[in-house]
This record gives C-alpha cells, structure tokens and sequence, in this order.
C-alpha cells in the first residue's frame, strides 16, 4: 500500500489487527528487515497486535525527495505519516538502529501519541558513533559542535514522559 504525505508516496504493510505497533528500520534498509526480525515471532504466537511496516524515505519503495535534509526532517515525515495512517489513536513505536535514533526521539518529542516506544541499538549521542559516517552527515565536532548538540537524545533524557525500553549489545 503507498500513503501520500507531502509529495512522497511511502510504501508500507499491515498485519494482523489488535493495538497498532508502528516499526521504523535502520538507514539504507527497508520495511523487510523489521518484517523479517518481528513476522516470525508473531507467527509462533496468538498477537493482540497490529503490525505496520514502512519503507523511510530514500530507502526502499519510497523515494527520497531533495529537500529532507536531515533527522528532524526525516522524523516530521514519520510523524505525519503514522498521525495520517492512525488519526487520534495512541500507538506503540519499535526502531532499530537509526530507526531506534527516531522512535526515542519522537517518544520524547510527541509523547501525547505513545503508548511506549522501543529503540533498538540507537544512537543516543552521535559524538560516541562512527566517526567516518557521522563526520559525513554532521561534519567534524571539533570544527562545530552544533550539530552534534542539535542531534543528541542525552539532553531530552530528563523530559521523558512515556516508557522507553532501549535495547543494546556490546
């Protein structure tokens, strides 16, 4: 199925039915890898859940327009996205990866929507990732940290309203 939000057609899945679980990828994957981690489990098991998967924007079936520039971009399309596909409903959010970077921070900046969210492997202070990879989105911390400071969860961590189950491996 595609939903129209601005002018980008974002492909996505539902499964089952029960209360809606909302699942958001990592970069550069699509809808598949959160389908394939999540679809076995809720075979094996009678689920009071409903399953969405999308593909983000720039990866997958849906395409990337130029002028999401960024995270808080990216999370603002997200955001209309899931209010569109559930108008006035509390939902449930699962990230992993760059997509547990977006479910914490849309939990802690929309908590009116949420049931919880969890975030898998996210980054929560972009300064402690890889260096070659932030560096090419955010530039060098050294030369301006502002990025840096604009994209860290650790500063909203004490405005967290609703349940945040995070979930990283070392």
């Amino acid at each position: 199925m595609e939903k129209i939000i601005r002018d980008i057609p974002i492909y996505y899945e539902i499964h089952g039915s029960g209360a809606p679980l909302v699942t958001i990828h990592g970069w550069s994957v699509d809808h598949r890898l959160m389908k394939g981690c999540l679809e076995p489990v809720f075979q094996t098991v009678e689920s009071p859940w409903q399953r969405i998967y999308f593909d983000l924007p720039g990866m997958g079936r849906t395409p990337g327009p130029e002028w999401i520039s960024g995270s808080d971009d990216m999370l603002a399309v997200v955001l209309e996205f899931i209010d569109s596909l559930l108008p006035g409903q509390r939902f449930t959010l699962a990230g992993e990866s760059y997509g547990g970077y977006l479910a914490a921070l849309a939990v802690l900046q929309r908590p009116d929507v949420f049931h919880a969210a969890v975030a898998g492997a996210p980054v929560t202070e972009w300064r402690l990732y890889d260096t070659a990879y932030t560096e090419r989105y955010l530039g060098n911390p050294a030369d301006d940290p502002a990025p840096y400071d604009h994209s860290s969860l650790l500063p909203l961590a004490g405005e967290l309203q609703r349940a945040l189950l995070l979930i990283h491996g070392l």
